[in-house]
């Protein structure tokens, strides 16, 4: 059938399905559960409520090794540092934080992959500025191996370029994109 067949040109337009070397299956799917927006549970501003709430019960005994800044007024480069850094306690923290958040976006990940939509992707590109940190790599990574050791035959993968250039290059994978936007 005509309206079946996806072409493309030299020059892809912007949200082309069909690259040159690649279909992109979906950008989103905009799934909810009682909570609202499925994909928000694996979200940039996610991660830093996971943050706060191991933090909470550290901030009451004035043990935050972290400081008295909320989580969303922490860059992504003291929480790179922090990762690295010599305070252990500090560094465990965000570990843990990356394995919560890991888990969350694992279960979203999956819940997409059951849609029509995403059934045959074989790659999620992942985007957005948590993209641009240490700490996001991390929990791409930690997802990645999650997924697959359940079984999903799938790649997570961050974004190659800037995030915010990476559209324009035309830098999507073979299946979907995920975007996490600085809020």
């Amino acid at each position: 059938m005509a309206e079946d067949i996806v072409t493309t040109t030299g020059i892809a337009r912007h949200g082309a399905t069909r690259l040159p070397s690649v279909d992109v299956d979906s950008f989103n799917v905009e799934l909810k559960d009682d909570d609202g927006f499925l994909g928000d549970r694996a979200s940039k501003g996610a991660f830093r409520e996971i943050l706060d709430t191991l933090r909470k019960p550290l901030k009451k005994n004035g043990d935050d090794p972290l400081g008295s800044k909320s989580a969303e007024a922490i860059g992504k480069n003291a929480l790179d540092e922090a990762l690295v850094g010599d305070d252990i306690h500090a560094s465990a923290l965000v570990h843990g934080a990356i394995e919560q958040f890991a888990q969350e976006l694992a279960y979203v990940t999956r819940r997409f992959l059951k849609t029509k939509a995403w059934a045959d992707t074989e790659r999620i590109v992942v985007g957005g500025g948590f993209r641009q940190s240490r700490v996001g790599e991390l929990a791409i990574a930690r997802t990645d191996i999650i997924l697959k050791a359940e079984d999903f035959k799938v790649d997570l993968i961050p974004i190659r370029f800037h995030p915010d250039e990476a559209g324009l290059i035309g830098c999507y994978a073979s299946g979907a994109v995920m975007d996490f936007r600085s809020p």
